[in-house]
């Protein structure tokens, strides 16, 4: 698996986004990010623009975080965009976590209608292994309270609670860590 390429499990693929698709997506274009990305793509892409307006300006910074940037979720079954993933950054040090030399903090969203089949579990232990492969040893999530779902998932995979934030976009959050040293693979 190389960074730039696609992440498949069983069930899916995450194929990252190049420039030319992230446009389309700030942009709203959702029937040319289909056409970009070779598969359908639903109406809920639209709430990707502003991300994807935001993930553009840390490219202007430097392409080295493409990899890192977002990427659709696709079921490889059907070949349809059912959420998306992305770091919010390369893994970095975070000097208030002594702990952690290079933390990548994951996003992710699965779409209403494909909630519930143990898609979002699949896609974040792919990305697990993939920031544990390039080079970040821990792994943050910041999760609104009142999200259960998510919550959960972050229990299943042993991330623990060290704090809480206010987001300027999202709200209160809940912010955990998980060590990635020793990840199966």
């Amino acid at each position: 698996m190389t960074p730039a390429g696609e992440i498949a499990t069983e069930r899916l693929c995450m194929r990252l986004l190049p420039i030319e698709t992230l446009t389309a997506t700030a942009r709203g274009a959702i029937g040319e990010v289909g056409r970009l990305l070779g598969c359908p793509v639903p109406a809920d892409w639209a709430d990707v623009g502003p991300l994807a307006a935001m993930r553009l300006k840390q490219l202007e910074k430097g392409q080295t975080y493409l990899p890192w940037s977002i990427r659709a979720v696709i079921l490889r079954e059907t070949n349809e965009v059912v959420g998306y993933v992305n770091f919010h950054a390369q893994p970095a040090q975070h000097p208030e976590f002594s702990e952690a030399t290079n933390m990548a903090e994951i996003g992710y969203t699965i779409f209403e209608p494909w909630r519930r089949r143990g898609i979002a579990g699949e896609a974040l232990a792919a990305m697990l292994r993939f920031a544990s492969e390039n080079g970040a040893d821990h792994a943050v999530l910041s999760i609104a309270p009142d999200n259960v779902p998510s919550l959960r998932l972050a229990s299943r995979f042993g991330f623990r609670k060290i704090g809480t934030q206010i987001d300027d976009i999202d709200g209160p959050e809940d912010v955990f860590l998980l060590s990635l040293r020793g990840l199966p693979a």
